[in-house]
């Protein structure tokens, strides 16, 4: 097979599942999942006929631009765009008021100002949507926590019982959070994504498909 569709770099990963996806990363990267006894020519054909939605996605990635962290940008916290502001107030680290304020002598490390904050209001929000779900799906991890994973929105450990989300999701509207809280926590019953696990998250959140739909397509919106 080719090293590389659409100016993508490719990756084939085979294993037991029945389906197959696609995936185009940030990292401007196609990565193939599809089950071990599919053929090249076959996986050729399924990503011929997807190469709208690859071109697509990374049309996407082209026209994405890193935060610039100046005044006026705007940022994204729970679903809503609010502006940045550099004041000449001693503000201590972040604060937000229907906008993010910064003291002007620290712009230099605002982006580092903006993570922390962001990971606080992640933690605080989800722990709180754990703790609601949780209660009604009948689990109840050991602790909650937040990270910078790179492909990863969260995780369940069956062992540990600890919960992982990334500390972006915080900037998706709350439909989006829940379902991934909801997602993960329905990982403590079933450890796939079989028919069973989706029709467990469908019992708490009939409507998954659209917070998942968003996830998909704007995903790329999540980033600093």
């Amino acid at each position: 097979m080719k090293k590389r569709y659409f100016g993508l770099k490719t990756k084939i990963i085979k294993s037991s599942r029945r389906t197959i996806s696609l995936e185009v990363t940030p990292q401007k990267e196609l990565i193939i999942r599809a089950p071990k006894h599919l053929s090249d020519a076959k996986i050729e054909e399924f990503i011929d006929r997807k190469k709208r939605w690859i071109n697509k996605k990374s049309g996407q990635l082209a026209k994405y631009s890193p935060k610039r962290f100046i005044d006026g940008e705007e940022f994204l916290y729970l679903g809503n765009l609010y502006q940045l502001h550099f004041s000449d107030k001693n503000l201590s680290g972040v604060y937000f008021n229907d906008g993010f304020y910064i003291y002007q002598g620290n712009q230099g490390k605002a982006k580092e100002l903006m993570v922390d904050w962001y990971k606080g209001r992640a933690l605080d929000w989800l722990t709180r949507r754990v703790e609601k779900y949780g209660s009604l799906i009948d689990c109840r991890p050991n602790q909650v926590k937040v990270s910078w994973a790179k492909k990863r929105w969260g995780s369940y450990s069956c062992k540990t019982r600890n919960i992982n989300f990334n500390w972006r999701i915080v900037m998706a509207p709350l439909m989006v959070v829940d379902y991934l809280v909801v997602h993960e926590l329905v990982h403590g019953e079933y450890q796939n994504h079989s028919k069973k696990f989706w029709d467990r998250v469908g019992e708490v959140l009939p409507d998954y498909k659209k917070p998942r739909r968003w996830l998909k397509d704007n995903w790329l919106l999540l980033r600093l």
